[in-house]
């Protein structure tokens, strides 16, 4: 006698699905006729370019969805904790903030459902420009990932510049 289960339960559906539909809810909020406007906002004496207001995202998910605020606000903390949305003035608290707190909407490139690999040279670039505008303040993790990466980068930096010297020394 073979028992068969039609129901597979939770544990053979796929963990990630409800990332497509989040990417198809970013994609309407960028939209440029019925999305969210992003614009350059003001703060003190700087001009910060495509950001969007914490309240705008949240009234934008009120009226899209026709949910009540506690569920838009939930939606829009999961958009900046899986990183669609980023916060420029508070960078390490990812909930959305209702009030002027400014966003950007990050490249569709880094989205979690694109499963890119991370290019080692493209993040060790990243992270010298973070360690100059920094002033040498990294995190720990990356300051060992500095390290790792720059001793993996390095040996392709020397030979190229090794290169260009023998070529110019010919000329």
């Amino acid at each position: 006698m073979t028992v068969t289960r039609l129901d597979q339960g939770q544990r053979h559906r796929p963990r990630m699905a409800f990332l497509k539909k989040i990417e198809a809810l970013m994609m309407e909020m960028q939209n440029p006729d019925k999305g969210i406007k992003t614009q350059t906002q003001r703060v003190m004496i700087t001009n910060i370019p495509h950001a969007v207001a914490g309240n705008d995202i949240l009234q934008w998910i009120l009226q899209r969805l026709q949910v009540t605020q506690e569920e838009a606000l939930h939606l829009g903390d999961l958009f900046v904790k899986y990183g669609y949305i980023y916060p420029l003035q508070e960078p390490k608290n990812l909930t959305l903030k209702t009030d002027g707190s400014l966003y950007r909407f990050q490249t569709p490139y880094f989205w979690p459902a694109q499963k890119w690999p991370a290019d080692d040279t493209d993040y060790a670039i990243y992270l010298a420009k973070k360690n100059i505008k920094r002033k040498g303040v990294l995190e720990e993790y990356e300051k060992v990932r500095t390290y790792c990466t720059c001793s993996i980068a390095a040996p392709s930096v020397v030979m190229e510049r090794t290169q260009q010297k023998v070529t110019s020394s010919i000329i």
